[in-house]
């Protein structure tokens, strides 16, 4: 600046967001990136001994650094790459005049939220995981001897799962051809929830309790071939590749 030159330090930034946020953020594909930095190391006042940072007072850049300014950027850098408004994206869709003879109108644009896809794919991802748990709960109802204890840590999984699933919901309001799909998962997590709750909330030594929420709840997982069938006829509109879902026995 003004012909000076100054020795400044390059800093990389990597941003990890911990919980079940770091997980959905990890389905949906919105990680925060890295973030780069170049600092300026700071210099002591000739007159009065006090250390300068890019020329304000050490003490007055700690007040703004430190949780103030540099937190607020962070948290905000965070927050927009995990809830900021999707761009579209734009597929070729065949359009329906087109016959089989090649006449028609040819191929149409279609504007696909990139949102709305991320929580297709994510929400596929986590009805695989809650299909793999009617397995676990099949065996336990056919057991000779019912654990309570290992159905309720199932539960709990199906639990977190459930609502994360339920909360990748909203991305899908803002492309219209998603609507159905949107409506069907939304009955399906909150029949799941009630009836994981239902059987979270029996006493523990309450084995016809949590066979009869096992029973009830295996019984609710059988929507997800369905559902997973009706994202891959969406996913296929934008050219997205969802995650495989093995259906396990108990679910055929």
């Amino acid at each position: 600046m003004g012909g000076a030159t100054r020795k400044a330090n390059r800093y990389l930034v990597k941003l990890e967001v911990g919980g079940l946020t770091g997980v959905v953020a990890s389905l949906i594909g919105k990680e925060p990136p890295d973030l780069r930095y170049w600092l300026i190391p700071g210099r002591v006042r000739d007159d009065c001994g006090q250390r300068l940072i890019l020329d304000v007072p050490m003490r007055r850049a700690a007040t703004l650094s430190g949780g103030g300014a540099l937190g607020g950027i962070l948290v905000t850098v965070l927050l927009v790459n995990l809830f900021a408004p999707p761009a579209a994206r734009t597929a070729p869709v065949v359009d329906p005049s087109t016959t089989s003879q090649g006449a028609g109108l040819g191929p149409v644009a279609l504007d696909i939220p990139s949102g709305a896809m991320a929580a297709i794919r994510g929400t596929t991802a986590i009805n695989g995981r809650l299909a793999a748990e009617a397995a676990p709960l099949a065996k336990a109802i056919g057991g000779k001897s019912f654990s309570t204890s290992e159905v309720i840590k199932v539960l709990r999984r199906m639990a977190i799962d459930t609502r994360a699933g339920a909360g990748m919901l909203k991305a899908m309001a803002v492309w219209p051809e998603a609507a159905g799909q949107q409506a069907a998962l939304q009955a399906f997590y909150e029949d799941l929830a009630r009836r994981i709750d239902s059987g979270l909330g029996a006493s523990v030594n309450s084995t016809s309790a949590y066979k009869r929420a096992a029973k009830n709840i295996i019984a609710t997982l059988k929507d997800i071939p369905g559902l997973d069938a009706d994202a891959r006829g969406l996913a296929a509109m934008g050219g997205l590749e969802l995650p495989a879902v093995a259906i396990p026995e108990a679910l055929r």
